[in-house]
């Protein structure tokens, strides 16, 4: 069987979703891991095949730079989409 994984690239949702592909590749399927470029290190890291998508807009090394911006939104009237440009709507 032929089965594609898709995970954010935090560890949170990265580290139980590539070991859980890694399992189901162990089982004979054949597996690919799909995320943004940031994730590549720790999906080969457990023996997967991996594929990039967006890295235009999200290149290696954009994950760490969101993350920081979320660790400075503070509540309030302006909601998170301000906080971002307005690129983000809420």
């Amino acid at each position: 069987m032929k089965i594609a994984f898709v995970s954010l690239p935090v560890a949170g949702h990265l580290n139980p979703m590539s070991a859980l592909a890694a399992r189901v590749q162990s089982d004979g399927n054949e597996v690919v891991f799909i995320s943004v470029a940031d994730a590549e290190a720790r999906a080969v890291a457990a023996g997967l095949r991996f594929v990039a998508v967006g890295t235009d807009h999200l290149p290696l090394g954009s994950t760490k730079a969101v993350e920081q911006q979320f660790s400075t939104i503070q509540g309030g009237e302006r909601g998170i989409g301000q906080n971002f440009g307005g690129s983000i709507r809420s």
